[in-house]
């Protein structure tokens, strides 16, 4: 039904616009956030999508065993005025669960007084005996709520299920091989997708656990699964005041104890999309912006980073709850500049300049063919005083002058960082260059090349700070000890400055440090061809799979950030199901 009424819509307003008095109407200031929100709550059907995500279904029957465990998983889900037509649809995605595996169902009537969601609750739910119903006479709120699904759990793990979403039918059966694959982890998510109607859509391949993107975009929500005592030490669903936020909470508290997420690279979890949920309509809820403020306030005063940093909206995003966690311009490490230029025999065009008042300890310029070796004294005293060293090819126009505060923010929140690169644009503001990922490609590639600059990409991550494998030398900023150790091993054979990022690539894998994109790292470039990485040093790269651009994604960047190609057979045996 949503599929034919999203249709009929579209219809309508393709027919409008050939209206001349309605195509005005449609171009009056309130008629824009009105389509836009008509079309994220009624989007197109996804065929393509469709056929994976059931070829997969079917082909995931033999590969999971029936690994049962009694006492391992506890469901919890608060209730208040579902529309009962999608409580009957969690209530029959999660009882029909296969595999058999034993779980129980914490369920908390929230306050309901919808008269038809009481029956669902009553006649469906209560009538199973893996559901324990409770009752509240009023609303308690999401975290409340959810708080006390919690305490009244008694399984190992809880996997915190929304009142109107929907779980596939093997969900539980994987959880629980997942987690008995990893030894018990503390915390686990999945993949997901999104539904609209009968439709799904809108899949989220996601990266493994990704603190820097994580911090900017609560990834790991659907489908999240926590150790229920560890929960609870951590008085996980225990803050009011990040009401509208409550997974992205419990995930940020486990994260500050030091636990590491496990990625169950499985799709799990359709999250649906109506006008009531934040999936289609951000503003549903009056207290999204201040639960996110609250949290992200709390992580900064439990580092002590209060006093140096500030959140604010982030510049990139209108109208949204996005987070920008920017660095005030207070105590800076050292800096030296190192301006790259083709031509060995002109003058740089950039100067120091270009930093903002971030101070410079020197401004060195070199022809982007020598060897990074000749800079290797100065780096490390850099290096010593725990420092930064940032190259800019003088062919770049930056931005903005934030970039180097920007940095020295990002390393002081993830000491594990080796080196920082942001987006290069050409002349029409298309990307030639943003993170790089291992397998991408010919092995190493950009899957955004080509992309417009207003465009915020895969789940936003083009506007948001992010692991990658690698990033251009031609704009990028080094821990002076990371690049120092990379220099000081790298000498055979010798290097130039355009095939650094290859060699940070490969050191960063061997090493385990870390390379980020940020998008406040952003220049426009005079040439107009894209920004190559030179093959010198791919063969050593360490072998596998980049661990952040997901293998269920196609690997052909003309293709990029689309399910992989469904395999014949596969397809064949989806089309004669649908028939």
């Amino acid at each position: 039904m949503s599929r034919r009424i999203g249709n009929w819509a579209r219809q309508c307003v393709l027919r409008a616009k050939r209206i001349p008095a309605l195509r005005r109407l449609l171009k009056a200031p309130l008629a824009a956030p009105l389509l836009a929100t008509a079309t994220k709550w009624f989007p197109p059907a996804d065929p393509h999508y469709e056929n994976w995500i059931a070829a997969r279904l079917h082909k995931r029957r033999d590969e999971y065993a029936h690994a049962t465990e009694p006492g391992l998983l506890s469901l919890i889900t608060p209730v208040w005025n579902t529309p009962p037509e999608y409580l009957r649809a969690l209530a029959t995605s999660v009882l029909q669960q296969s595999g058999d595996q034993p779980f129980e169902w914490v369920v908390l009537d929230n306050g309901t007084t919808h008269p038809e969601t009481l029956v669902v609750l009553r006649n469906v739910l209560a009538r199973d005996p893996r559901v324990r119903l409770f009752r509240s006479e009023t609303n308690q709120g999401i975290v409340a709520g959810m708080r006390f699904c919690l305490e009244q759990a008694t399984g190992r793990y809880v996997v915190a299920v929304d009142h109107d979403d929907r779980l596939d039918a093997d969900c539980l059966k994987i959880v629980t091989h997942h987690i008995q694959r990893h030894d018990y982890p503390p915390l686990l998510y999945s993949d997901e997708d999104h539904i609209c109607g009968q439709n799904r859509l809108l899949p989220y391949f996601k990266p493994d656990w990704d603190p820097v993107l994580f911090l900017n975009s609560a990834y790991t929500a659907h489908l999240g699964v926590m150790d229920r005592r560890l929960a609870l030490e951590l008085d996980v669903y225990g803050d009011s005041d990040t009401n509208s936020c409550p997974d992205w909470d419990a995930f940020l508290r486990f994260s500050m104890a030091g636990h590491v997420p496990v990625h169950i690279p499985e799709i799990l979890y359709s999250w649906r999309m109506h006008a009531g949920s934040t999936s289609a309509n951000m503003h549903s809820k009056n207290d999204v912006s201040a639960s996110h403020r609250a949290m992200l306030s709390r992580y900064l005063n439990n580092r002590g980073e209060a006093d140096r940093h500030e959140i604010i909206h982030s510049p990139l995003f209108t109208g949204t709850p996005d987070w920008w966690i920017r660095r005030r311009h207070v105590d800076p490490r050292p800096l030296l500049l190192v301006v790259t230029t083709a031509d060995q025999h002109r003058p740089p065009a950039l100067s120091a300049a270009i930093t903002g008042d971030y101070p410079c300890e020197e401004t060195i310029a070199i022809p982007r063919a020598a060897d990074p070796a000749i800079l290797q004294d100065r780096i490390a005293n850099v290096a010593a005083a725990d420092g930064l060293v940032a190259f800019v090819d003088d062919t770049l126009a930056i931005d903005n002058d934030e970039w180097a505060w920007e940095v020295l923010g990002l390393i002081e929140r993830y000491p594990d960082i080796g080196m920082v690169g942001g987006r290069i644009l050409d002349r029409r503001q298309r990307v030639m260059s943003a993170g790089y990922y291992r397998g991408c490609g010919k092995g190493l590639a950009c899957p955004d090349v080509g992309r417009s600059g207003d465009d915020p990409g895969y789940f936003h991550q083009m506007w948001k700070q992010r692991t990658v494998d690698a990033v251009s030398p031609r704009f990028c900023v080094f821990a002076a000890d990371f690049l120092s150790g990379l220099i000081r091993d790298t000498q055979k054979p010798p290097m130039t400055l355009d095939e650094l990022g290859y060699a940070a690539a490969t050191r960063a894998a061997r090493s385990g440090r870390r390379v980020v994109y940020s998008p406040f790292l952003s220049a426009t470039s005079y040439e107009s061809h894209a920004v190559e990485m030179p093959s010198t040093f791919e063969q050593q790269l360490p072998p596998g799979e980049t661990r952040y651009y997901s293998a269920e994604l196609d690997r052909d960047v003309s293709r990029a950030y689309q399910p992989a190609v469904v395999e014949h057979v596969e397809a064949e045996i989806f089309a004669q199901g649908a028939m």
